[in-house]
């Protein structure tokens, strides 16, 4: 491997692009604290690092792969913190309750175009995650089990996403409140709006991949 994230130069132009679009849009909000000398929503940044953090666990289990380490254990785990990080990704795009419509300010179109570049930036590195451990698991599994673990996912991301953004869980509260997350999540299967999420969001998250999958197939991304 001599140090190099994919043997596939196309994965490695891949995880270029996704690195130009996501310091395009940290460019952007570094702009906007020079010229007001204000950090808001400063919080961003960490949700786009966290938007990443799937694809950083899909790059090292590519790595695996690569060098035939992966073993079933290592698959499953992997998969598992993949799948607990993942709706951070698609997450971000509720970041744009932050944004106050003022149509005469300049600022405000600026601060458009930022929100709008880190929403891209981390549903884009979700989209290539997601389609890339697809894949991983038809190697070694079955496609007919990637296509299911796909389907569950994809469920699963937008009732995390309802997690996030409605009731203020974090990816990490698997681990740090296991017992709290599990009484909530059982509880919240009466609420009306629990559904909705999924339903949408993950209809949403579905579509996004779907055009991914249109484009390219099963071919190599």
């Amino acid at each position: 491997m001599s140090g190099k994230l994919f043997i596939s130069k196309r994965k490695e132009r891949v995880i270029l692009s996704l690195m130009l679009m996501s310091g395009f849009a940290v460019l952007l909000f570094a702009a906007r604290v020079v010229v007001y000398s204000d950090l808001y929503m400063w919080g961003i940044n960490w949700n786009l690092f966290l938007a990443w953090v799937p694809l950083f666990c899909v790059i090292w289990l590519q790595r695996q792969s690569d060098e035939g380490k992966v073993t079933m254990t290592k698959l499953v785990i992997s998969s598992l913190v993949w799948l607990a990080f993942f709706p951070n990704s698609p997450y971000i795009i509720t970041d744009f309750v932050h944004l106050f419509p003022q149509y005469d300010s300049g600022l405000y179109w600026h601060e458009q175009l930022t929100f709008f570049g880190y929403a891209m930036s981390a549903l884009f590195a979700g989209m290539i995650s997601m389609y890339w451990i697809k894949q991983l698991w038809a190697k070694h599994t079955s496609q007919k089990i990637s296509w299911i673990a796909l389907i569950i996912s994809i469920a699963l991301s937008g009732y995390g996403i309802y997690l996030g953004r409605i009731e203020r869980w974090n990816s990490w509260d698997i681990i740090a409140q296991p017992f709290s997350l599990v009484e909530y999540v059982l509880r919240s299967m009466t609420y009306r709006i629990t559904w909705m999420f999924v339903v949408e969001y993950g209809l949403f998250v579905a579509f996004c991949y779907a055009m991914i999958w249109s484009l390219v197939g099963e071919e190599e991304l």
